[in-house]
């Protein structure tokens, strides 16, 4: 799943688990379904990789209670579970898999690090983000201690823990970890395929966050080149489609977004994966720049549904989607549904995100705009303050997207003073 940026959602740890059962003594029928289900769950397969991986963790009951591969089978079910929205399934068979790698000493610490990172994941799911962070810094510690600072579970962990920084808005710390990701997989050619284009997507997210589209651009190509050679219909080529579209959309060059984000869409919807809301999400945003407010609030409902379905309705991906939905609202001159949608988004942001994330300030822009519409001005005024208060301590004096709110502010107090 997502947080407003699409960065972490799928994991680079399949050749992990292909790894795992080679040391097995005796070829078994766990061996096939997991293969099997190794299969599945790296094409994105989850319906059937479940399949799967619920027959090898009937096949493991042959073996000894804390035989290592009955903790690789519930962590790979587990993943699958949580990509498919169930996660208090996953978190049984997680808290399975860690026992288990508890109770083995020094070989199971090898594989403990992978069921840490995986369990942080969830907790960002759950929007535990302190919990998410502390997780993905033991993950990546574990890792990095028992396989090697340039290993898969090392990079993965490492990764997570730059993405869970820059969704808190920390993009420095953010950076200099995925940063140093993506230089290890470029040193490591078996690593690359795997790690460099969502590395690259990842960083390049928080340079569009920060205005530098130019810079952004360059590593959104070269994910996207990359991932067109694994596959142009996977669903990692869908997630470059969309942030590059999304650089786009910064750009103020949506025309050029459109056909990404159809094609992403497609590509999701072909995979029944539930990140065809986040392309859903985009296309609004190009609707809304166009003006086409009845296509975007059409977008967007569907987005909140499938958002709702896969992570509840409490969740903070809902409240990003229904700030998008009040701005459409706003469009259309409905200023009433505009604020019913506004106002639990802002709580909720208010709740989960830091005071210094951009999707705040961008949702007191909107609750500002509402205000002003509805002539209560002076509420208006704060939400116009606090949104303004975050561009300043976050973009540079230049960023677009900082120098518009300070125009429509500076237009506001003027009208305001009169």
């Amino acid at each position: 799943m997502t947080h407003g940026w699409s960065l972490s959602r799928r994991c680079a740890l399949t050749a992990l688990f292909a790894a795992f059962s080679l040391g097995a003594q005796e070829k078994t029928k766990w061996d096939e379904h997991f293969q099997q289900g190794v299969q599945a769950f790296a094409a994105a397969r989850y319906t059937q990789a479940v399949e799967f991986l619920t027959t090898a963790i009937q096949d493991a009951e042959a073996f000894p209670a804390l035989d290592l591969r009955r903790a690789d089978t519930a962590q790979l079910l587990g993943m699958s579970y949580q990509f498919q929205g169930q996660f208090n399934r996953a978190e049984t068979l997680f808290q399975q898999a860690k026992a288990i790698q508890e109770s083995n000493g020094e070989e199971g610490r090898k594989s403990l690090g992978v069921t840490l990172d995986a369990i942080a994941q969830l907790r960002l799911e759950q929007e535990r983000w302190q919990d998410a962070e502390e997780l993905a810094g033991q993950a990546a510690a574990l890792c990095r201690e028992t396989r090697g600072e340039y290993d898969a579970c090392t990079l993965t962990a490492s990764r997570h823990l730059g993405e869970i920084f820059a969704l808190g808005g920390r993009f420095t710390e953010g950076e200099t970890i995925l940063q140093q990701v993506i230089l290890a997989a470029r040193r490591d050619p078996t690593l690359g395929p795997q790690f460099l284009p969502v590395a690259l997507r990842d960083e390049a997210a928080i340079l569009v966050a920060k205005g530098q589209y130019r810079e952004a651009e360059p590593l959104l190509r070269e994910a996207l080149d990359l991932s067109s050679k694994s596959g142009e219909h996977r669903p990692e080529m869908a997630d470059n489609l969309v942030a590059m579209a999304r650089l786009y959309r910064a750009e103020g060059h949506a025309a050029r977004a459109e056909p990404l984000l159809i094609r992403a869409a497609a590509i999701y919807e072909q995979q029944d994966d539930s990140c065809l809301a986040q392309a859903l999400q985009e296309l609004s945003m190009n609707a809304i720049t166009d003006g086409k407010y009845a296509i975007a609030r059409q977008h967007l409902l569907r987005a909140v549904s499938i958002y709702r379905k896969f992570l509840g309705a409490d969740h903070i991906n809902v409240a990003i989607a229904q700030v998008a939905l009040a701005e459409a609202y706003l469009g259309e001159r409905n200023y009433a549904e505009a604020h019913s949608a506004i106002e639990p988004a802002l709580v909720k942001e208010m709740a989960v995100l830091s005071d210094a994330h951009p999707q705040l300030a961008r949702a007191h822009m909107i609750a500002a705009r509402i205000s002003e519409a509805q002539r209560h001005a002076s509420q208006a005024d704060t939400h116009y303050r606090q949104a303004l208060e975050i561009y300043r301590r976050i973009t540079a004096s230049n960023n677009p997207t900082r120098v518009m709110a300070e125009r429509q502010y500076e237009r506001f107090s003027k009208s305001f003073r009169k």
